[in-house]
């Protein structure tokens, strides 16, 4: 980010510089500088304005918005709440990524209702095609398939990351609640 500021800065200097070399009438130059000037600060106003919606997102506040991320970073984050899933229970996640859901086989027909133990995932992929499918439940009122999009194509969800007790297995789960 720093080293864009400078970049922006820099060719703003050779610009006023340019402009003093060739521009013989004093008036010209100062408008002409004043032109140049303006058009730098604005140029960073923006890139500052850009990099904050997008990019400046972390994994301190109490909603966590993945879904602005390209998908490579969103998984990284992803990552790093799985090794400590403790540290983020209670916060809202929005995460964007691909629909699958998984339910019981019927005559070639899924059946799939979120209170019967069926799984619904937010799937997140990096670069290399590694993937870390985010569990979510869904609110009560929605039904499948009416309420979902198609099964691996995108979705975006949001809800507060909790963690249920798998006593099969002894293990924890995690979730995202949908609100």
């Amino acid at each position: 980010m720093l080293l864009g500021v400078l970049a922006f800065i820099s060719v703003g200097a050779w610009i006023v510089l340019a402009i003093h070399t060739v521009c013989k009438d004093k008036e010209t130059r100062v408008v002409l500088t004043s032109f140049a000037v303006l058009i730098t600060v604005l140029s960073l106003f923006v890139m500052f304005s850009i990099n904050k919606n997008k990019e400046d997102t972390t994994l301190t506040g109490e909603v966590i918005d993945l879904s602005l991320m390209p998908q490579e970073k969103a998984y990284g984050y992803l990552m790093e709440i799985s090794k400590d899933p403790q540290a983020y229970l209670g916060k809202t996640i929005r995460l964007r990524g691909i629909f699958f859901v998984q339910g019981e086989e019927t005559d070639n027909q899924t059946v799939h209702t979120h209170t019967d133990g069926n799984n619904y995932y937010c799937i997140v992929m990096d670069k290399d095609g590694n993937s870390i499918p985010m569990d979510f439940i869904p609110p009560q009122d929605m039904e499948y398939p009416s309420d979902f999009p198609p099964i691996q194509t995108d979705i975006t969800i949001q809800g507060v990351f909790t963690a249920f007790a798998d006593e099969e297995q002894g293990q924890m789960y995690c979730a995202i609640v949908m609100e």
